[in-house]
């Protein structure tokens, strides 16, 4: 009796221990909705702001992590009413882009990569927003234009810029000079079982295993 119930505790362990590589293994592949909730928009402010360094009021335990693009708002031109001519909203302009460095559980510190005008304290920041992005495809499946079409319908709060002949060139030999050319501040590569996410510089920032 002893004998069998060893038994079938050791073959209970083997079963749980392939169940949970199984689950593993699944987890592992991310879907588009994966990788939205991954990049979700994130609103925070600039609680202390230099020309080299940014501190922002978010962090870990808002979900922040290193590599995270925050983009920089300021308050830009107000919108009036054309009837009564009151006040009835004000445009923001983006000022800076923002990666984050270093994470506490309260606060994120950050390095301008593009600065367009000055910045200060209290600030509107947003992790993934209107960020010139551009996604090559390496892959040029059915399945991967399946999959790149959902996550930039997933992830509109990009500004995604439209594909050229010869996108693969920029990311295989990476030219960030060509990428600037075209204004471009993040770029997907969706390449055979991943996609890969980097800055304008070629410096890895995300990457996800998918089927």
């Amino acid at each position: 009796m002893h004998r069998l119930s060893l038994c079938g505790l050791r073959c209970l362990l083997v079963l749980a221990a392939l169940a949970a590589a199984l689950l593993s293994r699944a987890a592992a592949a991310a879907t588009p909705e994966d990788v939205a909730r991954d990049l979700r928009t994130i609103e925070a402010q600039v609680a202390l702001a230099s020309d080299k360094e940014v501190v922002l009021n978010r962090g870990l335990v808002s979900g922040v992590q290193e590599g995270d693009l925050f983009t920089i708002f300021r308050e830009g031109t107000p919108v009036k009413d054309p009837g009564s001519g009151r006040t009835i909203g004000v445009l923001e302009e983006p000022v800076a882009l923002v990666q984050v460095e270093s994470v506490q559980d309260l606060i994120a510190v950050g390095r301008p990569l593009l600065q367009l005008g000055p910045l200060a304290k209290g600030l509107k920041a947003v992790r993934f927003k209107e960020i010139p992005t551009l996604l090559v495809d390496l892959e040029r499946s059915t399945g991967s234009f399946q999959y790149q079409s959902r996550v930039k319908l997933l992830l509109k709060q990009l500004d995604w810029a439209a594909p050229r002949p010869g996108d693969e060139t920029l990311v295989q030999d990476w030219s960030e000079a060509r990428l600037q050319e075209r204004g471009i501040n993040l770029v997907f590569v969706l390449a055979p079982g991943e996609l890969l996410m980097f800055n304008r510089k070629g410096q890895p920032l995300r990457r996800w295993e998918r089927e």
